[in-house]
């Protein structure tokens, strides 16, 4: 299958990338399917498109095998397979769950510590291993424009320090931790914390160039080195010294 043709300019050059990230595949959604589908008889992924219905073989073969690659498949084609496996949806549902909880398990627990993260952030950037965390859920995108250096624990306290991702959507501040949109449009939407009601707050702004600029012009005054330390083993190690 043809994909449309796509290119993104990087400003910055190429560096480190992070040590071992989460996939983003649900690889057990993949296997459970596959299981599924053997025990009712498909041995192979032509048959399972014919029982489809449909006229269009070949377009639910594609779908199917991106589905065993991505993990990502329509709604209406999963909607059918959940019909033609005899799959409970709840059991779908369930392992997407897990998937998710794994995925952003430490952009969870950054958001349930993110007051003692704050008030911890020049303990954070003055250390190398701390400043250099980075997770999944951490992240500024942007079609057409983007930087080879991810976004880091430490890059994003430099950013709030300098006035940078911090708005007044909410009821108080709010700390943006995640955001994308388009540098073309200026549509965006972006995750944040708001630090006066404690929760999780969903947003945009009225132009993403408020967001974008900052991150691809404003370099943070210290280099990134991969590490292996984690947003867990930070909250344990601040944790330990408020607790002195």
């Amino acid at each position: 299958m043809s994909r449309p043709l796509s290119v993104t300019f990087f400003p910055d050059e190429p560096c480190q990338q992070p040590h071992y990230q989460p996939s983003t595949v649900n690889t057990e959604l993949v296997d459970f399917i596959g299981e599924k589908a053997l025990l009712s008889g498909y041995d192979s992924v032509k048959d399972l498109a014919k029982a489809f219905g449909t006229k269009n073989h070949d377009k639910i073969i594609r779908n199917l095998q991106e589905f065993s690659r991505t993990g990502n498949m329509n709604i209406n084609y999963m909607n059918q397979l959940c019909t033609l496996l005899a799959i409970d949806k709840t059991e779908i549902d369930g392992i997407r769950k897990r998937h998710r909880d794994r995925l952003y398990a430490e952009a969870d627990l950054f958001m349930q510590n993110f007051d003692l993260l704050l008030r911890n952030e020049k303990v954070i950037l003055e250390d190398e291993q701390y400043r250099n965390i980075v997770f999944h859920g951490l992240h500024i995108r942007s079609a057409w424009v983007g930087r080879y250096r991810p976004l880091t624990l430490g890059e994003l306290f430099y950013h709030y320090r300098h006035g940078d991702w911090v708005t007044p959507d909410c009821c108080g501040s709010v700390y943006v931790i995640s955001a994308g949109g388009s540098v073309l449009s200026g549509n965006n939407r972006y995750q944040g914390y708001c630090s006066r009601c404690k929760k999780v707050f969903h947003g945009s702004r009225p132009s993403f160039g408020e967001i974008m600029n900052p991150f691809l012009n404003n370099k943070p005054d210290f280099e990134y080195k991969p590490t292996d330390c984690t947003v867990k083993q930070l909250v344990t190690d601040l944790l330990s010294l408020e607790a002195k």
